[in-house]
């Protein structure tokens, strides 16, 4: 019988520690991280492993590299014209999104609106991908996916419902609402683990440690603070392109830079690999990468006090911290980031990861 990915081990072996369950995916105000729950919660909603919170709604890794290169090349992109605006019915609703956009602002994790990119529909073959997209706001899903969980003295309350994570779970029981449900803004993200060469020539992740806590006064992470991260990650932003490129790979080089500082020349391939559905933010989309860099640790460090200092410049909102997962083998690997703890997001994204390595080592 094949081993478990050292991930999945970790894993694994942290469910099976309620202590430290508790501890490396302790909830937030907003948001419970235990994936035990998530995945209890959506039974019928296959998880793409073992207590990994997400739903696959296709992976466009194949066995060959020509083959996933093919695939990934016919993702296409339609806009629809009308801007998307959130469901408020019934009015209990719109007062617990009003009153959820008020905390987010006062606590300081909405800084600023934008627009950003919402799925409404999937359209999917074999050979090909249809992404039905719509321009949505940040503070659509500060409204809805973020604070699913939340328990304060909101308005839902008023008609017996504790959360909004529970408020759909007596509409949709045991699964995800559908992509289409207008009162969950659904805005695409994006996350990429790049792979790089260590010192004893063998490729590993690049995973930053996610920022915790308070940062430049009130500028705290919306979500996965703490625990090893992907190499980059964030929503994406709307923009006038009209390809998959266009919008997703570019929006994809600019996380790159602005959290790791990494230009597009320090990358030698990078792909999308899968498009999921998560857990934790109700059904929110989440477009993976995956990537490979020759760029050595100390280079790697070296560009990222560089992103961390201009973050720090222009009083920002700082991600990562100056520290990275660097062990020898995988079972060092294994037994330091089980101690320190991988965010949700890293493992769904090293699920996809290590297999688009694999195809890419053996071409």
């Amino acid at each position: 019988m094949a081993s478990l990915p050292w991930w999945l081990e970790i894993l694994r072996e942290i469910i099976a520690n309620r202590e430290k369950l508790k501890i490396l995916f302790s909830p937030t105000k907003y948001l419970k991280y235990n994936p035990v729950f998530l995945c209890d919660t959506y039974q019928e909603d296959t998880p793409i492993e073992d207590y990994v919170p997400y739903k696959q709604e296709v992976c466009w890794i194949r066995p060959t590299w020509e083959e996933t290169c093919e695939v990934v090349n016919n993702i296409s992109v339609y806009k629809m014209s009308k801007p998307f605006k959130l469901g408020a019915d019934p009015v209990h609703l719109k007062s617990f999104q009003g009153h959820a956009y008020n905390e987010f602002w006062a606590s300081g994790k909405l800084t600023r609106d934008s627009d950003v990119i919402r799925l409404e529909s999937l359209n999917i073959t074999q050979k090909e991908t249809k992404l039905t997209t719509q321009k949505a706001k940040y503070s659509d899903q500060v409204q809805s996916n973020l604070v699913m969980n939340w328990t304060n003295d909101h308005a839902l309350k008023k008609i017996g419902i504790t959360t909004l994570r529970a408020y759909f779970a007596s509409q949709y029981p045991r699964k995800l609402p559908p992509l289409s449900e207008q009162r969950l803004a659904n805005t695409i993200g994006i996350a990429l683990i790049l792979f790089y060469r260590n010192s004893y020539g063998t490729y590993v992740p690049y995973l930053p440690a996610r920022a915790k806590g308070v940062i430049n006064k009130k500028k705290i992470l919306a979500v996965f603070e703490g625990g090893y991260h992907c190499t980059s990650s964030g929503a994406v932003e709307w923009s006038e392109g009209e390809t998959f490129d266009q919008i997703f790979t570019e929006d994809m080089y600019k996380e790159l830079k602005d959290e790791v500082e990494l230009e597009r020349d320090d990358v030698e391939v990078m792909l999308p690999v899968a498009l999921c559905r998560e857990f934790l933010r109700g059904g929110k989309p989440q477009i993976f990468f995956a990537g490979l860099t020759e760029l050595s640790e100390t280079q790697l460090a070296e560009r990222r006090k560089i992103a961390l200092k201009k973050q720090k410049a222009l009083n920002d909102k700082v991600e990562i911290k100056d520290e990275q997962l660097v062990v020898p083998d995988n079972n060092e690997l294994k037994r330091t980031a089980e101690f320190q703890g991988l965010t949700l997001e890293a493992i769904a994204n090293l699920h996809y990861g290590e297999r688009f390595l694999t195809r890419y080592l053996t071409r």
